[in-house]
């Protein structure tokens, strides 16, 4: 289960569907495995959240993921009901005690652009953290194919597939 966010402050209005998080799904999918992305996600509500995460999360999940790319670290204004901005307003203490209370052994990822800027609020919240663009770095986390530290960031260009194609994402 993967999250997806677009929470920059000044542009409430403009909701953007960031490609990384498909990106992995797509990728998780190739290798046999069920994947969904969540977007949108600091317009949910609290309850949806729940009701969705009880749908999809259960004993056999392995990974709960969220996108910190588009991710802003000033307060949005946010009805209290919401989301809104998961990390300001520490929702995301909220959101992994929700997937933590169907699969408790789940492991948290964290990805994207601003990882490392985010990665001492959620270090303690977080297994594993996927700094920049993370698809190959992603797939070998999946298949096995490295040892890897709590942050991951050998390949944050996804240079190691250059002849990826966005086009099958």
């Amino acid at each position: 289960v993967l999250i997806n966010s677009k929470s920059v402050h000044s542009f409430e209005y403009l909701k953007i569907r960031g490609i990384g998080a498909h990106l992995i799904a797509h990728q998780a999918r190739s290798l046999g495995l069920t994947a969904i992305v969540l977007d949108f996600i600091e317009h949910w509500s609290k309850t949806d959240f729940v009701d969705v995460i009880n749908k999809y999360v259960g004993k056999d999940t392995k990974i709960f993921g969220m996108s910190l790319t588009w991710v802003d670290s000033i307060s949005n204004q946010h009805p209290d009901h919401t989301i809104g901005n998961y990390i300001v307003n520490n929702n995301i203490n909220f959101m992994i005690d929700t997937v933590k209370s169907q699969a408790p052994d789940i492991t948290v990822i964290a990805g994207g652009k601003k990882t490392l800027e985010l990665y001492p609020v959620l270090n303690d919240k977080v297994d594993y953290f996927f700094d920049g663009y993370s698809e190959s770095q992603f797939t070998d986390f999946l298949t096995g194919n490295r040892i890897f530290n709590k942050v991951i960031n050998y390949d944050p260009e996804a240079r190691e597939h250059p002849d990826y194609d966005f086009k099958f994402a």
